[in-house]
Parts: C-alpha cells; sequence; structure tokens
C-alpha cells in the first residue's frame, strides 16, 4: 500500500543506526495550492515524508507541462523538490518520470529544478538498477 514510511535499523561494525524512507507515488502536493509550498500542516503527505533520511517522490513533470496535467495525481520536479525543502528530508530521488521523456530531456528537466531551487540536499534522479547507502 503506498504511500508510505519505512525505518529500518543497520548494523555496520557493531555500530546499530536507524534509517527512514518515504515513497509518495503519485502525489501532487501542489493541488489546489495558490502558491507552493503552504505550510507543513497545510501540504499533503508532510507527515510521512518529515525528516526521512530518503524520500522517493513523484516528479512527472516540468513546470512547463504541469498546467495541461493539473488533478492527474502526479508532481512537478520542481515541486517534489520544494516538497522535499519543506519536509526536511536529508535526500530525493525524483521518480516516475514521464515515459515519453529519454534520459537527456530527464537530465535537462533534473539539471534546471535543481539550478532553480538549489536544494541543499542531494538530488539523484531514479534509475533502474540504483542503490542508496544510508549510512
Amino acid at each position: 500500500m503506498y504511500p508510505a514510511t519505512w525505518s529500518c535499523i543497520t548494523s555496520s561494525a557493531g555500530a546499530f543506526r536507524s534509517a527512514s524512507l518515504a515513497y509518495l507515488p503519485d502525489h501532487e502536493p501542489a493541488l489546489g495550492a495558490r502558491r507552493f509550498p503552504l505550510e507543513p500542516e497545510w501540504t499533503s503527505g508532510f507527515e510521512l515524508a518529515h525528516n526521512v533520511d530518503l524520500l522517493l517522490h513523484d516528479a512527472q513533470y516540468t513546470r512547463e507541462e504541469y498546467p495541461e496535467h493539473i488533478g492527474w495525481g502526479h508532481s512537478t520536479i520542481h515541486d517534489a523538490l520544494a516538497f522535499a525543502r519543506l519536509t526536511g528530508v536529508k535526500q530525493i530521488v525524483p521518480f516516475h518520470h514521464d515515459p515519453g521523456r529519454d534520459d537527456a530531456g530527464l537530465e535537462n528537466a533534473v539539471n534546471e529544478a535543481v539550478t532553480d531551487l538549489r536544494p541543499e540536499f542531494p538530488v539523484t534522479p531514479a534509475a533502474e538498477g540504483a542503490s542508496f547507502d544510508l549510512h
């Protein structure tokens, strides 16, 4: 079932550390907002993603594409990064990319959002076979 938040405990060389991950597919946190992001208590999904180590978040559209898709249940890359900033995540993996976008187009779209928003956390677009160390 989704959306969801998972917590895990990892062990390395006898040291234990807890880590958390939130998975928010088909999430459109800016829906109905005149401006986004809003205050935390008015932002869909805030409590699920608050302060997680790794956020996997829907990022289907660019800002230019979004007006034609409002209410379809998908986020822009910019809104995914703004949501990540608001929730205080440590790292974001935007995913659920538009299937019509090739790798170069995806890289350009993500780079544009990162340049515009200058997030203080790593942004790593999802790719098949990727893995993430939460230590």
